[in-house]
């Protein structure tokens, strides 16, 4: 691949929508020899093996997998690709699904290359399926509708409110009124209000003050950083402006014991995306507990600071993972039964697939012999036959 964006996006339309033939092809050319494809139901390991589970997956699907690119952004110097969209599912096999049509599964795909002589090539692949937000808001829009309208809303008013209320009732006990912008800032070693300036280097200082810090840091980071009518967007809620922001961040931080590290941090203007682990635990658990991992998949879109000095958060869409942060991490020795069990099915999968796709191959190939063969005796053509008439048989 030269140009990754126009690329991996004709790359993935072929692997998922493509004929049997189309997707073979286009794998190989696509993917490294050793490349690994991860999902929650499978690992998989080594190209025949991705083509094997492509090719059973595709053609598990009737009428045929359709999908929509919501975003393709991709990185040439860091060879990492980011890749949102609709996949709309018909798994034939499954009763209600046969009926009904399938779900539609948003998907969230990371894709890491490798410079070969013919160009950049897969090497890994990571594919992360939003559960509970396709159910809600793709599969069954009418509720998706509802949520962003009503409830959501809602529990956004309420979350920011309870988080106000604890923030009042920490600087009550205190007795003491704080200047939230300017003694943090100074801590930070930041001047004024000049948002992010260089996008890998601020926002984790920004992330690591509303977590970690205190209440007080916390209110001046997200006065640092966000715009003044900036919105967040949550599956559970959205709040607008500054106070309401600082309301949710300040409710569960206060609550849990929070830990945040960022994956990565992928920038396209002004939009960016960042791949971020949350760890959170409750703060009247013991330490003995371990604490609940969820997965989060930020998108940022950014606008000009006030003074111009830099960008701040516009709008923060968080579409969190937790099902498949659960089964990988939260379930104990269950989480390692599910990690083996994975292991299998990649295998069967892939084996199934490519068993399909030697069968399919096979009789293409019959038929492609037999036409061949039929047109084949023209240089033999048999002798004329006469045929008497009727008047020379009387």
């Amino acid at each position: 691949m030269q140009n990754i964006d126009k690329d991996l996006e004709f790359a993935i339309e072929k692997v998922l929508c493509g004929t049997w033939k189309e997707r073979k092809e286009v794998i190989d050319k696509v993917f490294v020899e050793d490349a690994t494809f991860w999902h929650l139901f499978h690992n998989a390991f080594g190209r025949n093996n991705i083509h094997g589970i492509y090719q059973f997956w595709a053609l598990s699907n009737w009428p045929p997998l359709k999908i929509k690119f919501l975003r393709v952004v991709g990185d040439t110097k860091a060879n990492i690709a980011i890749v949102d969209l609709l996949e709309y599912c018909n798994v034939w096999p499954i009763p209600p699904w046969t009926f009904l049509g399938g779900p539609v599964m948003r998907l969230h795909v990371i894709f890491k290359f490798r410079d070969t002589p013919q160009g950049k090539k897969i090497y890994y692949q990571e594919d992360h399926s939003v559960w509970s937000e396709s159910a809600l808001l793709h599969t069954f829009p009418a509720i998706g509708r509802l949520m962003e309208e009503y409830s959501m809303p809602l529990i956004g008013r309420m979350v920011s409110g309870l988080g106000l209320a604890l923030y009042q009732c920490e600087t009550s006990d205190t007795h003491k009124e704080v200047d939230f912008q300017t003694p943090d800032a100074k801590q930070n070693g930041r001047k004024g209000s000049t948002g992010l300036v260089d996008i890998h280097r601020d926002l984790p200082k920004a992330v690591e003050g509303i977590f970690h810090g205190s209440a007080a840091q916390r209110k001046a980071v997200i006065q640092d950083l966000y715009a003044e009518d900036a919105v967040v967007w949550n599956l559970a809620y959205t709040v607008t402006g500054k106070r309401a922001i600082f309301g949710v961040f300040n409710l569960w931080c206060t609550l849990n014991h929070v830990n945040v590290k960022i994956n990565r941090i992928l920038p396209a203007g002004d939009l960016v995306m960042v791949d971020a682990v949350q760890e959170a635990r409750p703060k009247w658990l013991p330490d003995f507990i371990a604490p609940w991992v969820v997965w989060n998949y930020i998108v940022l879109r950014l606008g000009d600071a006030p003074d111009g000095r830099g960008k701040v958060i516009v709008r923060h869409e968080n579409h969190p993972m937790g099902t498949e942060a659960t089964f990988i991490y939260n379930l104990w020795i269950f989480s390692y039964l599910i990690n083996f069990i994975r292991r299998l099915t990649g295998i069967i999968w892939g084996f199934t697939g490519r068993v399909i796709y030697l069968a399919l191959d096979t009789f293409d190939t019959q038929k492609d012999s037999e036409r061949h063969l039929s047109d084949a005796p023209t240089e033999f053509v048999p002798p004329e036959r006469d045929v008497p008439t009727p008047n020379e048989d009387s």
